[in-house]
Parts: structure tokens; C-alpha cells; sequence
């Protein structure tokens, strides 16, 4: 088991695609300071599978719509959106902050704008049948929060991560590790970001 679980850590990359580099002098980016996030794009989000099964485990879900979550793409399912949308915030905006806030101490208060555009990570069955990957795609906007103008904005790449499929994935629902690999995906998409947001090579 413990081979196993050090193998699939060894699967794990990110695969974000250079993005163009902003214009913005390196002295401006250290005047912000972040103040807040806020995620947006819920909707955009076709496989989440903690989340789904958290939004299952609510009282009073309606038989139809857990049906329609198993068969199909979460877009399509507007009732699990709002959940989506309070886990992207309690989950992330700690993280968010820890690999790009903390970098943030100027004078000028600014909020960060986080898009989801794609977010797929594939159910434990999905990783049964195939070796998948899990992929995510944001724009990142940050934005004074006294005038409201948007200051500098990052369209990233998609990030992507690797997953053991077959019999490993089966042993491996049954530990932490999923659940680590949803939040390393986005803690790594973010340390990417301020990468480019502070033009380190």
C-alpha cells in the first residue's frame, strides 16, 4: 500500500502551457496588496467527485438530480452549483493566499478574481477503466477594490495531473490521497500564476 500510494505522487505534474507575460513593472505588482477572492465559474465545472459526493450526502437532495449527477456532466445539474461555488471559496481562498497573497504587502488594496473555464477530475470509476487526468483552466483577474478597475489579467493554460487508474484507483479511494491531489491541482495552477505574476523564470 505504501509503494503504491509513493507511486501515484510520482504521477502527479502539472502541464500549464507558457503563458504571454504581462507589461506591468515589477515595482507596481509589489504596490498591490490582496484583500480578498472571489471565485466565479461554477457552472464551467463537469467533474468534482468529493464535492458531488458532499452535495449527495445533503438532506433533502432530490433522487432525480443525484441521478442526473451519475450519468452525466455536473454542468448540466444547476442545483449542485451553489454548492461548487461555497466549496471553491472555502477550500481554494486559503490557498490562493498561501501561494500568492502572502507575496501581496503593498498599499493599494486589490481583490483577485478567480474564472474557473474548466475543471474535470475523473471519478474513481472513470480512473478504474482508464489512466485519466484531471484538468483545470482559470482566468485570474486582480481588480482595485476602490475604483473597481481591473488592473492585470492572467488567461492561464490548463493545468493537468495524472492518475493511477485499474485496481490502484480502487485502494486509493479508500485513503486521503484524491482528496490531497484536488487541492494540490489548484495550489500548483496557483504557484504557476505567481510565477508569471512576478516574472520569476
Amino acid at each position: 500500500m505504501k509503494k503504491l500510494v509513493t507511486f501515484c505522487f510520482m504521477l502527479f505534474l502539472s502541464a500549464c502551457v507558457t503563458v504571454p507575460q504581462h507589461s506591468m513593472q515589477s515595482d507596481q505588482v509589489q504596490s498591490f496588496k490582496l484583500v480578498g477572492v472571489v471565485f466565479k465559474g461554477a457552472e464551467n465545472i463537469a467533474s468534482w467527485p468529493s464535492e458531488e459526493e458532499s452535495f449527495r450526502k445533503q438532506p433533502n437532495v432530490d433522487v432525480q438530480v443525484i441521478d442526473k449527477l451519475r450519468s452525466g456532466s455536473a454542468q448540466n445539474v444547476p442545483e449542485i452549483h451553489e454548492h461548487f461555488a461555497k466549496s471553491l471559496a472555502t477550500r481554494f481562498e486559503p490557498r490562493f493566499n498561501n501561494e500568492v497573497g502572502r507575496f501581496l504587502n503593498g498599499a493599494l488594496p486589490v481583490r483577485a478574481i478567480v474564472t474557473i473555464k474548466t475543471l474535470n477530475i475523473p471519478s474513481t470509476a472513470v480512473r478504474v477503466l482508464v489512466n485519466n487526468s484531471s484538468s483545470l483552466s482559470a482566468t485570474i483577474t486582480l481588480v482595485d477594490v476602490k475604483t473597481s478597475q481591473e488592473l492585470i489579467n492572467y488567461v492561464g493554460a490548463s493545468g493537468t495531473q495524472l492518475h493511477v487508474g485499474g485496481v490502484g484507483a480502487l485502494v486509493l479511494s479508500a485513503t486521503d490521497l484524491a482528496h490531497n491531489q484536488e487541492n494540490d491541482l489548484f495550489s500548483d495552477y496557483f504557484r504557476a500564476y505567481k510565477k508569471w505574476l512576478m516574472k520569476e523564470s
